[in-house]
């Protein structure tokens, strides 16, 4: 904030000045947005792949317990 307010004074000079702190701010600002969403993405992958193993280990103990009853079925 300070920045800005010690740049106030050449506005009224230097309007390219004042463009170009504006394209600064304004880079910066789609670039901490751009990282945020990057990083939301990563994890939305991560929770992803964790939800992934979840299924696969289900999906493995589901097995095991099928062909468990399966077996106990048939030598009963």
């Amino acid at each position: 904030m300070n920045f800005s307010l010690n740049l106030l004074p050449f506005y009224k000079e230097d309007k390219n000045l004042k463009d170009k702190f504006f394209f600064i701010c304004s880079s910066f600002h789609t670039s901490k947005i751009q990282t945020l969403k990057e990083n939301k993405g990563l994890k939305m992958k991560k929770l992803t792949s964790k939800i992934i193993i979840a299924i696969e280990t289900l999906k493995d103990s589901l097995l095991t317990i099928s062909s468990f009853v399966i077996v106990s079925l048939v030598h009963a």
